[in-house]
């Protein structure tokens, strides 16, 4: 696993730990930058996505408590 994902993991697991009412905004912060970092596209793109399985697991996860 690559060390950049490990620590956007890590931020995830300590956003989860919050009060509900307050992840949303560090969900976000953290969207944007994994898609800084990782350069996720913007549209849907399933190349990049079979690729990056890990990292869009991830996203996808972050993105439920962003909503």
């Amino acid at each position: 696993m690559n060390g950049s994902l490990k620590i956007f993991k890590a931020r995830y697991e300590r956003i989860m730990k919050m009060d509900p009412a307050k992840r949303i905004a560090p969900a976000e912060r953290l969207m944007k930058d994994m898609e800084e970092v990782f350069e996720i596209p913007f549209s849907v793109n399933p190349k990049w996505e079979k690729e990056n399985p890990e990292v869009i697991a991830l996203y996808e996860k972050v993105n439920l408590e962003a909503i």
